[in-house]
């Protein structure tokens, strides 16, 4: 009885692997297909950032990081001097309402839109630090748009990025995580369904 019980165990671990395995590449392959699929001046922004998690994951510490993010940050000016994203490809990862009014006094909402699996961007969340014109405030055609989208939904937007000490206003509260989940503060002027 203890060998069959070994074999049944044996067994569906095997098969959990297998499929643990297949799923994992069926998500790599969907995430190559969505790069593909980005405008070029999308899939070259998100690649200086595939390639600067790639360094900083695989440093062997922190000395040999001195410097990775200012280089990124260096990348990305000279790759998108204006800081716009026009008609670029994402998926949603949340939409939520912000507790606070914004300071027009309107109820607004943060849009989170993943890029790839690590990049994303965001609107402002924090509605009394904002210029209400950069929020996403009820009764515009975005908010309007993103109370119909759900998780995992694909999204086209374009929107202007908030500049800051990594080109891009980056807003991740540890270093690694801006080096390796990066969120990035987008002014949103356009959200549809892709």
């Amino acid at each position: 009885m203890p060998m069959l019980i070994r074999r049944y165990n044996f067994t569906i671990g095997l098969f959990l692997g297998v499929l643990g395995m297949l799923g994992w590449q069926y998500w790599r392959s969907a995430q190559q297909n969505s790069t593909r699929l980005m405008p070029p001046d999308e899939a070259a922004f998100v690649k200086i950032f595939v390639q600067s998690r790639a360094a900083w994951v695989s440093a062997p510490n922190d000395l040999a990081r001195i410097g990775m993010r200012q280089a990124r940050a260096a990348a990305l000016c000279k790759a998108d001097p204006g800081l716009l994203a026009t008609g670029w490809l994402g998926h949603i990862i949340s939409v939520v309402p912000n507790t606070v009014p914004d300071l027009a006094g309107k109820q607004s909402a943060t849009i989170v839109i993943g890029l790839n699996a690590d990049v994303s961007v965001a609107t402002p969340s924090l509605p009394l630090l904002n210029n209400p014109a950069s929020m996403v405030e009820a009764g515009t055609p975005i908010y309007a748009t993103a109370a119909t989208l759900s998780v995992g939904q694909r999204v086209r937007f374009s929107g202007k990025f908030f500049t800051g000490g990594d080109c891009v206003d980056e807003e991740s509260f540890t270093v690694n995580g801006g080096m390796t989940e990066p969120m990035l503060k987008i002014w949103l002027t356009a959200l549809g369904r892709a």
